[in-house]
């Protein structure tokens, strides 16, 4: 279920490129007025903001999917599941969201 939510979470992130070459194409198709640029602007900062808190999410996810994998790797005495709780430390992702988010 929460890998699932990953995936989700990361779907939408990717909606979101989408999104912004929309809103550059629409805003280098007008004429050039300072309200195009502000109203550009404004959607742009939205967007980014929304692009944080889906990483953020998918950094949530993604810590809880590893505490499970662990948990479940001591019990079984093997290494079973390593996707998240292996895997997933040394990418970039990891790098760039290295402080532990409140559960």
């Amino acid at each position: 279920m929460l890998r699932k939510e990953i995936q989700n979470r990361i779907n939408n992130r990717f909606a979101l490129v989408g999104l912004v070459a929309a809103l550059g194409t629409f805003t280098a198709s007008q004429s050039p007025s300072l309200v195009s640029w502000v109203v550009a602007g404004f959607f742009a900062v939205a967007l980014l903001a929304l692009w944080w808190r889906l990483g953020s999410l998918i950094k949530r996810a993604a810590v809880r999917c590893g505490e499970i994998e662990e948990r479940i790797n001591k019990m079984v005495g093997e290494d079973l599941l390593l996707w998240e709780s292996q895997y997933c430390k040394t990418g970039l992702f990891h790098k760039l969201y290295r402080k532990s988010p409140r559960m």
